[in-house]
């Protein structure tokens, strides 16, 4: 497996009516390269990208890559209930200047792993861009199987995973079944599996909770990469907290717009953005801004074991 680091899933900042703010986009980002993250995850569950339709989305990702330039990697999410569908949001990103595109299952219908494998080496056929898979059973309703990885893995257009499945269990098997493929990334979306992935040879992260405060999320990837098993374990100590508070208020109060509203309220206090959040997700309860508060309270102490 290759080293990647900390792919950003970014937030993408708008008005109430769901219009696309692309100063504040530019601001997110410039404060998560900023804190040493290695690339950007454009219009993928955390931004939104199935609200939106592909010319928001190659709109957004010609704006981002317009202002980081060249260098800095970009992906796309390209998820879409069709592989039609998927392809041309692939093609209108590649026309936008990403490099990589980041596809799931497509949802709505259930399929067995035979149909999830062939359409999903149909879309790494037909993409003009290199290919990350997204395993998100929460949102899609299905699982990748480790076999279909296995034979995904081997298709010379794809070039890895991100893996949010919490499923502890089978983490180690995961890797396993990447680790075989020579040259890929294995990246992981589940905050409190972070260090055990990167201490077990892992490319990456990918987490949300990269908004409440970046630099923790960098400092346990470069650590875990050099050998610094203390202070990975020290941050994800505190990021597992983070995680668990969050659950508790998912739990509390089921449907993303909870999530939402606390990264909303963690980018305003930190003046990065103005808003994320449409009409129809409503005012946040008093007692959920109680908890964003807390959760920005552990955060610093993530960033503080960080060092």
């Amino acid at each position: 497996m290759k080293y990647f680091g900390v792919l950003v899933p970014v937030v993408t900042p708008c008005s109430r009516s769901g219009d696309i703010d692309l100063r504040g986009v530019r601001a997110v980002c410039d404060d998560m390269l900023g804190a040493g993250s290695t690339g950007l995850f454009l219009m993928g569950s955390t931004g939104r990208g199935p609200w939106f339709g592909r010319d928001e989305r190659a709109r957004l990702c010609k704006a981002v890559t317009d202002h980081v330039g060249p260098d800095v990697p970009i992906f796309a999410g390209c998820m879409d209930n069709g592989l039609k569908q998927m392809v041309e949001h692939a093609k209108a990103a590649a026309d936008a200047g990403a490099h990589f595109a980041v596809v799931t299952p497509p949802g709505y219908y259930q399929y067995e792993q035979e149909e999830i494998g062939s359409i999903l080496m149909r879309f790494a056929d037909a993409s003009p861009l290199k290919v990350l898979l997204y395993d998100v059973p929460v949102y899609t309703g299905s699982q990748l199987a480790i076999d279909t990885i296995t034979r995904l893995m081997r298709h010379g257009n794809i070039v890895g995973m991100k893996d949010s499945t919490a499923d502890d269990g089978r983490l180690q098997e995961l890797l396993g079944a990447v680790r075989n493929a020579e040259g890929v990334y294995f990246l992981q979306g589940r905050e409190h599996l972070l260090a055990t992935t990167m201490l077990s040879g892992g490319s990456g992260v990918v987490t949300t909770f990269s908004h409440f405060s970046p630099r923790p999320f960098v400092t346990l990837c470069g650590t875990a990469l050099s050998g610094g098993r203390g202070t990975a374990e020290a941050v994800q100590e505190q990021i597992t907290r983070l995680y668990q508070l969050v659950v508790g208020c998912l739990e509390k109060r089921p449907g993303i717009s909870t999530l939402f509203h606390m990264v909303n309220i963690a980018l305003r206090r930190r003046s990065i953005c103005r808003n994320i959040m449409l009409e129809h997700e409503g005012e946040c309860p008093e007692w959920l801004r109680e908890e964003t508060a807390r959760a920005l309270e552990i955060a610093e102490e993530a960033r503080r074991a960080a060092g």
